[in-house]
């Protein structure tokens, strides 16, 4: 089937996904992520991005996935996604445009204080976080180079999810905030367990970096777990 016998016009963020890897993407989303339509004529593959493939490509029938694969490389260039615009070049308003919501600062405190690596683990950790949202703060994190993703050790099937270098440097942010807060509101963590961190900060810093560097899944903070999943 030649290229120059259908032409389609596809709109730029359209992805073509097969067997869960997406052509023209250099990232790859986890299982969990992905918000996919099957296509109706090929039930082997799908699309992701938020659009469905269009009704023309419906009439494709492709021997395999691999095979539309290479044919969906030759019909649609995906352009790069492009860098967001700032708003201005102030650190804190940067800063907030990435981490300026509730659930992406708590993705990051339970990945560095609670002990948590997977989806299931935020699913249940007792916050109430929609699976969508939590999905999509995921993978903002992710393209934010604040948290990254690596098979489990133990089941090569699973994916964990792990700050960078990048996110783990967030912990100074993070201890303030937790001691901000439980100094000035009415909060459930022990006041004098607050007090006693505010004054080894330096300390609590640094153990909390060694358990990231270590891959030390054991929770600094367990009187953080609430209703949810405990460690």
């Amino acid at each position: 089937m030649g290229a120059n016998k259908h032409k389609h016009n596809v709109t730029p963020s359209l992805t073509v996904c097969t067997r869960g890897r997406s052509v023209g993407s250099r990232q790859t989303e986890t299982a969990a992520e992905q918000r996919s339509w099957t296509c109706l004529a090929s039930p082997n593959i799908s699309c992701i991005s938020g659009h469905p493939l269009l009704p023309e490509l419906h009439q494709i029938q492709p021997k395999s996935g691999l095979h539309y694969a290479s044919y969906a490389d030759s019909v649609f260039r995906v352009p790069r996604r492009r860098k967001p615009q700032r708003r201005s070049g102030c650190p804190v308003s940067i800063s907030l445009e990435i981490l300026g919501d509730r659930w992406s600062l708590l993705i990051i405190r339970d990945l560095m204080v609670r002990g948590f690596r997977t989806f299931r683990d935020f699913e249940d950790g007792g916050e109430g976080i929609a699976t969508n949202i939590l999905a999509d703060r995921l993978r903002r994190l992710r393209r934010a180079a604040i948290v990254e993703t690596e098979q489990d050790p133990g089941d090569q099937r699973k994916i964990n999810y792990r700050l960078t270098e990048k996110g783990i440097d967030l912990a100074p942010v993070l201890f303030d905030l937790l001691v901000w807060g439980a100094s000035h509101e009415k909060t459930g963590a022990p006041q004098d367990v607050i007090s006693e961190m505010a004054r080894n900060r330096e300390s609590v810093l640094a153990e909390t970096r060694r358990r990231w560097q270590d891959r030390d899944p054991t929770p600094l903070l367990p009187w953080l777990s609430g209703p949810g999943k405990t460690k």
